[in-house]
């Protein structure tokens, strides 16, 4: 053991050199975040919980400098590693790792993992262990995409979606070289079990494989000091289909807080699988939905708040006139109330004013417009123009479009409590696009003007939306950062939310809405 752990101590050494050696975002971008001892320690001892028997075929896919074989020798006999290897793609940690571990009974492979053949029955391993780089798809050369995505067709039938990220990939390719009821577990972000493109991977797990156990810990708690993800941590098995997953929650994956077993016929890849690690599961009934309702619109992008955000100070230097402006909201932070009031003079009440520079005319008209404004356009393009936006849009100072909307909602946020918060604006200004616009379907301006106070009513009774039905519907990342993109937030239940009196006068305003029969039936069902 005291070989060990001398070993072990000069592992982290080398590991905390050669991680220095790199910058942060050349190591972002490859998806490089080595696994923290003690996590390794825990995984690879609640993977040697499913292993029976005692002679082990060890594969760590993306070794690094061989975390989580440090943890294996100290768990367990040497004597029991019948044969053991890795991959790694990247040599400034491979060379240096292949010295440490030489008088220790590893094959240590240089190169691309998905580059070598899966072995023959006899020579696959009985237990995977590994924390696949966190590649980005966009970061991913399109051939290699290409190749991996037929492989899968191939094996599998399935089609991956081109935004999967590389760790999607490890997880499914590697089932190839994995012993019948062997055990594989992955250290991966937790968003393919929310996103559009985890649908394939779940689909895998529950069809493909075995899928046994699905832990993720605390999103306050982010795993790796150097990246911004929520980790889970993936157990899965070959042979025949499972009739439960177990669901676990908590900072100890051996003694997790929340433990649920969930069977396999009640997954859906469809479903947001966050949800079951909440205390207790939700039930939807989504008669009615906020998309029903409401077309819900990102913020504007402006490309650069900076620069197309302007106060009164820089409107006064440059005799930009009102024209050439629109009142646009603050950050939320800095709106105190959720009912946005407007000022007799039609300024934003209770905020510093801010205004969106929006210039719509052509770049062929540009210099038809005052000579303040151009002087302004001159002087920021060349910070600007290699921003990714602005450089793909024509011309490069025209903003998004975005009518009056009287309900809005922040769409991100860290406080568990009330992450989102939705608001009730009563100006005519824009927002940017840390807001999401939720624009009625229904013609909310004469139903105020017939039925004064209907929009107050409306927005407290959406108020009564719990946060935890906004977070079930949205994601969580690293840090604690919830989010809720558009078409999460439309799929938000309303049912119990609004009562009889608003849905009769949304019904009656609403004459092309496809699912008009839906407002009818919850009706009926209130009544």
């Amino acid at each position: 053991m005291a070989k060990n752990c001398d070993i072990e101590l000069r592992r982290q050494s080398i590991q905390d050199l050669l991680d220095s050696k790199k910058n942060h975002e050349e190591r972002n971008v490859l998806g490089q975040f080595s696994t923290p001892k003690l996590l390794a320690d825990s995984i690879v001892k609640a993977a040697l919980s499913y292993i029976n028997g005692k002679e082990l075929r060890f594969l760590d896919t993306s070794i690094g400098t061989g975390v989580f074989f440090s943890s294996l020798i100290n768990l367990c006999n040497k004597k029991d590693i019948e044969y053991a290897c890795g991959y790694e793609i990247d040599k400034h940690y491979a060379i240096p790792a292949i010295e440490l571990w030489k008088n220790e009974k590893i094959n240590y492979f240089v190169g691309d993992f998905f580059d070598f053949v899966p072995p023959k029955n006899n020579e696959k391993f009985n237990i995977i262990v590994s924390n696949p780089p966190y590649v980005r798809h966009h970061h991913i050369n399109s051939d290699k995409k290409s190749e991996l995505k037929k492989r899968i067709e191939k094996y599998y039938g399935l089609t991956l979606s081109g935004l999967t990220g590389l760790y999607g990939y490890f997880m499914i390719l590697s089932a190839l070289w994995l012993k019948e009821n062997g055990i594989s577990v992955w250290l991966v972000p937790n968003e393919f079990l929310d996103v559009n493109y985890g649908k394939i991977i779940k689909s895998f797990f529950l069809s493909k494989v075995k899928l046994l156990r699905i832990h993720r810990f605390n999103p306050l708690n982010i795993k790796f000091s150097n990246a911004l993800v929520t980790s889970t941590v993936v157990f899965y098995t070959t042979g025949k289909t499972s009739d439960s997953v177990l669901f676990t929650s908590g900072d100890d994956i051996i003694i997790p807080e929340i433990k649920k077993n969930i069977l396999v016929k009640n997954l859906n890849p469809d479903d947001k699988w966050s949800n079951y690690f909440l205390t207790s599961v939700l039930t939807k009934k989504n008669n009615v939905t906020i998309g029903d309702y409401f077309y819900v619109k990102r913020g504007i992008a402006t490309g650069s708040n900076k620069h197309f955000i302007i106060n009164d100070e820089v409107i006064g230097k440059y005799n930009i006139s009102e024209k050439y402006l629109k009142p646009i909201l603050p950050s939320p932070k800095y709106i105190m109330n959720n009912i946005i009031e407007k000022e007799s003079n039609g300024r934003i009440a209770g905020v510093k004013n801010r205004y969106l520079l929006n210039i719509t005319c052509s770049e062929n008209e540009i210099y038809n417009l005052p000579d303040g404004v151009i002087l302004y356009l001159n002087s920021i393009y060349k910070e600007i123009k290699n921003n990714y936006i602005i450089k793909n849009r024509s011309p490069w100072y025209k903003q998004e479009y975005r009518p009056e909307c009287p309900f809005l909602i922040s769409y991100m946020g860290r406080n568990p409590n009330e992450p989102f918060r939705l608001f009730l604006n009563k100006t005519n200004a824009t927002a940017p696009n840390v807001y999401l616009f939720l624009y009625p379907k229904f013609n909310w301006k004469e139903i105020e003007v017939k039925y004064k106070g209907f929009l107050i009513e409306l927005h407290n009774k959406l108020l009564n939306i719990s946060s935890r039905t906004l977070v079930s519907s949205g994601r969580v990342y690293g840090g604690g950062l919830y989010k809720l993109e558009p078409k999460e937030l439309m799929g938000v239940s309303l049912d119990d939310i609004l009562s009889k009196d608003i849905i009769k006068i949304i019904d009656c305003y609403v004459p092309k809405i496809k699912n008009k029969d839906k407002f009818r039936r919850i009706l009926v069902q209130k009544e």
